[in-house]
């Protein structure tokens, strides 16, 4: 699809590694103001915190943080900034990780209905001991719940808003540009594993 400008919006990718392969997570945060380098710098290092003090520590301790790589979508020329952590940052969880494809989607719900006022997040990973066959346990599933929300916290922390970003609507690309969706609740539909086949050593990025 080609580049369709989202006004306001910063688009934030948490890059890791695990097993040599490149692996991500992306949100999208409202700015709720014209993005500044400031704004791209504040929010970059927001999240880097989160990540090293939320997600990675439930995540196994195969998984890598690389670098948040904060993006300005007003236009195709939009301003980034990279930030890495100041010192490796591992994933918490010394149990053996699940193959790098094996997974569990996070449910991003709005108030509104339909699947384009919705997103999804793809945990970067899991430990083998968090998982009984082919289901993810409980009392994991409910630390990534808490980890997860904790996005949209930070992002009232630092005065902006975690959004969906909605680029089409019944298959159109929307005539007016795209819609943000606030997203209010975070959920896992069933404790089911998923699959991410491009983090497969060898297929992705």
């Amino acid at each position: 699809m080609p580049f369709i400008p989202a006004p306001q919006i910063i688009m934030v990718e948490f890059r890791a590694l695990m097993a040599g392969q490149k692996i991500e997570n992306r949100i999208m945060i409202d700015n709720l103001a014209p993005v500044t380098s400031g704004d791209l710098d504040t929010v970059a290092l927001g999240y880097l915190a989160w990540a090293e003090t939320e997600y990675f520590p439930i995540l196994p301790a195969s998984i890598q943080l690389v670098e948040v790589v904060c993006t300005d979508l007003t236009t195709d020329s939009g301003g980034q900034v990279s930030r890495p952590p100041s010192s490796p940052t591992f994933g918490g969880v010394g149990s053996e990780a699940m193959p790098n494809e094996v997974t569990i989607c996070a449910s991003l719900r709005s108030a509104s209905r339909g699947r384009s006022a919705r997103g999804r997040l793809f945990v970067l990973g899991l430990p083998k001991s968090q998982v009984l066959e082919n289901n993810v346990i409980t009392a994991h599933l409910t630390a990534l719940q808490s980890a997860i929300s904790g996005i949209g916290s930070e992002a009232g922390v630092l005065g902006k808003q975690w959004v969906v970003v909605s680029y089409r609507h019944d298959g159109d690309v929307r005539p007016g540009g795209p819609v943000y969706f606030p997203i209010t609740d975070v959920l896992f539909v069933d404790p089911v594993v998923d699959s991410q086949r491009k983090r497969k050593p060898g297929v992705g990025s």
